[in-house]
């Protein structure tokens, strides 16, 4: 984000074929339309590349807000699985472009 002047890291994000990590982790600038606007810029880099599918690999079931972005962008779930440790079940998503 660009505060007073000077750009700040807030989260990460990465645009792979496979995996689409999109994390805010400065909890202050959650749910204020970030994660969407990335999102969309990542779909439409993806688009330019000629990529026919993004895949999510790994949504845990708790994240509502994270579940809510990829499927209010046209993401579909895919399937389900339990995290490595078994303690939380996760989501896979794939948006055809």
């Amino acid at each position: 984000v660009l505060e007073d002047g000077d750009w700040r890291t807030i989260g990460d994000v990465t645009l792979a074929r496979h995996s689409l990590p999109i994390v805010i982790g400065e909890a202050a600038y959650r749910a204020r339309g970030i994660g969407g606007k990335v999102l969309d810029l990542l779909v439409a880099r993806a688009r330019t590349l000629g990529w026919s599918h993004l895949h999510v690999k790994r949504v845990y079931a708790y994240n509502e807000p994270s579940r809510k972005l990829f499927l209010s962008r046209g993401f579909r779930p895919v399937a389900s699985s339990t995290a490595v440790r078994g303690e939380s079940s996760c989501l896979q998503y794939e948006l055809e472009l």
